[in-house]
């Protein structure tokens, strides 16, 4: 979990997907487009990252206003989605209950 969701009291359910990525700033992946289920999402901007020693995070804004936590471990290669937002009904969600992600 990162330190930065852990610190503001969140929790966190991972959920593996898969991502399109490009090779970015210093040869780190960056992601492109996410799928969820049959659902290709793009992604219009990284809006913000962070990262802890084997992990990376971007909150990336898709189509709609919505915007997405993507997760990925160097270690293992595998993306997981942390947390969303869903820009109707202003709302962020992570594990089980409702969370505010700004």
């Amino acid at each position: 979990m990162s330190a930065k969701l852990r610190a503001q009291g969140y929790d966190i359910c991972i959920m593996q997907m898969r991502v399109e990525c490009l090779v970015g700033f210093r040869g780190e992946q960056e992601p492109l487009a996410f799928w969820l289920g049959e659902r290709r999402m793009v992604v219009n901007a990284i809006v913000d990252r962070w990262l802890s020693p084997d992990l990376r995070y971007f909150k990336c804004a898709v189509d709609g206003g919505d915007s997405y936590i993507l997760r990925f471990n160097r270690d293992s290669g595998d993306w997981d989605l942390a947390a969303f937002t869903d820009a109707k009904r202003q709302t962020s969600y992570g594990c089980d209950r409702g969370v505010t992600i700004n």
